[in-house]
């Protein structure tokens, strides 16, 4: 029997998800700045978890109200936005989605028919500011700047900065850095063989099967076909092969149906094997050339079926193997493959004789990725801590710092702390009341909101945001620690432009869903419990 459903419309559905949104933004926007707090997650059965990673906190907020529940789920969106497009900001992504949203509520319930055009009007001021940020970008110049980007999105541990800064003055930014936990009790940096490809879970579906959204083994088991997965009989023979040899395996896939994945998922998660699912690397002929290089870089066989093979037809010489991998939504890292070296080097010099043949220039640098994965250097950071607890909350720092200085090496840097979106909005604001520029107060609710980050990390420091003392004509912004305004770039309070651009890109998106809502429809009920 089909259950009954509630529907609210108008000004009590936009009120229902500002509860939701706000219920969400206020426990994690006391984790922005130098000085914040952190948040206790309850787990049944175990250990609670004290955090302060912005996108952890939001996708473990399930409230009892339906309705509301709309408005958190929302905002989790934002926060998953943001990790997976830079892989930090999430927490400066919600903020900024609250203010816009709470902005833009307040103007559409005296402009009941303004909804869409407030939409626009954001994403077209977005748009503006995306561009103005890129103009005010620096390039990462020195082991100074990784070290204050690092410090700084690790919650201003030094040790951490060092750590991160260290590998990627190393190997550089392109290779593979992974994290774990300290086997010694020392937290730890050492080099050893690796790669990384970007690409994860085969479908978002996976990640539900494991906790934190990661896939984390050690002496794994590889095997890689370009098939279309259709039936969950195809993997058997691998997966069987698998518990015989009472090793966790990983399938490389081109695509999997969703008959064959459900059936995947459901034994997954009955615990009947510990075998995960990525899709390839690229597509085409990059594909499968991207695969082959995997299987000689693990030691494995590429069962290609457009020459017949089939990974039905496995046997157990023909899996890969590495030391240790690590899955997560984006990207898969294999550290210490366990390839024939000679066999590494053949596929290299083969490559570098495409290259040489080839007059594309594009052609050449997707070449020379391949090269540089396969004789790719893997730094391990190993996280040492007296308790889960800290063990837990050092990983997920060290994660986010990790991911924001990759994002300011790729893109550049520019002033932290919120800084820089100050500036750009205070400007337009003052251009909007001088007249410059027409007079327009859905303008001025989207630039007011551009300032909410900055004041959010001076009321964490226990002060009010004294906006007389920033210059608008110079690099400055708050100085949480000392409570100063400073030269941000001299201080070294700098944010990776790739990181604020992705907050920015997913608060305005989900806020332009919540403002033009008017009618939310849920199961009958009076909250999730009671279902």
């Amino acid at each position: 029997m089909e259950q009954r459903k509630e529907i609210i419309y108008g000004d009590d559905a936009r009120n229902k998800l500002l509860e939701g949104v706000d219920a969400v933004a206020n426990t994690v926007k006391i984790t922005l700045g130098p000085k914040a707090r952190t948040v206790v997650l309850e787990r049944y059965g175990r250990p609670p978890v004290i955090i302060n990673d912005g996108v952890t906190i939001a996708q473990d907020i399930t409230l009892s109200d339906r309705f509301a529940n709309l408005g958190a789920d929302l905002l989790k969106q934002v926060s998953t936005l943001a990790q997976n497009n830079a892989g930090d900001g999430t927490t400066t992504a919600c903020v900024l989605a609250q203010a816009l949203i709470h902005n833009g509520i307040e103007y559409v319930k005296q402009n009941p028919t303004s909804a869409v055009q407030v939409r626009r009007t954001f994403e077209e001021l977005s748009e503006e500011v995306l561009h103005n940020l890129d103009h005010l970008a620096t390039e990462v110049k020195d082991y100074q700047d990784l070290f204050s980007v690092a410090t700084i999105s690790a919650n201003n541990d030094g040790e951490m900065g060092r750590l991160i800064a260290n590998a990627l003055d190393k190997i550089g930014p392109n290779s593979v850095i992974s994290v774990e936990e300290s086997s010694t009790g020392l937290t730890e940096l050492n080099y050893l063989e690796g790669m990384e490809i970007k690409s994860g879970f085969v479908n978002p579906l996976l990640s539900k099967t494991v906790e934190r959204n990661r896939w984390e083994k050690d002496n794994c088991l590889v095997a890689i076909t370009n098939e279309e997965i259709k039936s969950f009989n195809d993997l058997v023979p691998a997966i069987e092969l698998s518990l015989i040899e009472k090793q966790p395996l990983l399938i490389v896939v081109k695509e999997i149906n969703l008959a064959a994945l459900s059936s995947f998922a459901i034994n997954r998660l009955k615990g009947n094997f510990d075998v995960m699912i990525i899709k390839g690397e690229d597509q085409s002929f990059w594909l499968d050339e991207k695969m082959l290089d995997l299987a000689i870089l693990t030691g494995g066989t590429f069962f290609n079926s457009q020459v017949g093979r089939s990974i039905k037809d496995i046997t157990k010489d023909e899996f890969g193997f590495v030391g240790s991998i690590k899955v997560n939504d984006v990207r898969t890292t294999f550290i210490s493959p366990n390839g024939d070296s000679k066999k590494i080097d053949e596929r290299i010099t083969s490559i570098n004789k495409t290259i040489s043949e080839t007059e594309s220039e594009w052609h050449q640098a997707k070449h020379r990725s391949r090269i540089g994965k396969l004789s790719g250097t893997a730094a391990v950071i190993s996280i040492g801590a007296n308790s889960e607890v800290e063990m837990k909350n050092k990983m997920d720092r060290i994660d986010d710092a990790l991911n924001a200085t990759r994002a300011a090496v790729e893109e550049g840097i520019i002033v932290g702390g919120g800084g820089t979106l100050w500036r750009i909005a205070d400007a337009k604001l003052g251009l909007l009341a001088s007249g410059t520029i027409s007079e327009n107060d859905i303008e001025k609710l989207f630039w007011r909101a551009l300032k909410s980050p900055i004041k959010q990390i001076a009321y964490n420091c226990g002060v009010e945001l004294n906006e007389d003392a920033l210059d608008t004509s110079d690099y400055h912004t708050y100085d949480g620690v000392d409570d100063e305004y400073i030269h941000g770039l001299e201080a070294g309070i700098i944010d990776p432009v790739k990181v604020t651009k992705s907050a920015l890109r997913s608060a305005v998106s989900v806020a332009g869903y919540v403002l033009t809502a008017e009618c939310l429809v849920c199961y009958a009920g009076e909250n999730i419990d009671n279902v």
